[in-house]
């Protein structure tokens, strides 16, 4: 919806959310942690969302990768945090 709705592009391969492949659990628990990231700026994936934002395998992370991924994204949301200017003054 966002990007339809507000003419945006993503980080992604096709600028667009690609949509989850269906079970691959090693792959999954890799791109899992691959995957998260800011796709737009101030708008960060993580998790199993990241897969399907990318395009990759969904099913299969449990627990290994989705803790990895909220690691990942919560470090790269602190380093938002602190190096860039408030969005609302």
């Amino acid at each position: 919806m966002l990007t339809r709705k507000n003419e945006i592009t993503l980080n992604t391969e096709t600028g667009k959310v690609m949509g989850e492949k269906s079970l691959k659990c090693r792959k999954a628990e890799l791109a899992t942690v691959e995957n998260t990231c800011e796709i737009y700026p101030r708008l960060f994936v993580s998790g199993m969302a990241a897969n399907g934002v990318a395009g990759a395998y969904r099913m299969g992370p449990v627990f290994g990768g989705m803790i990895r991924s909220g690691k990942k994204v919560a470090e790269q949301m602190l380093q938002c945090i602190d190096t860039e200017a408030p969005i609302y003054d």
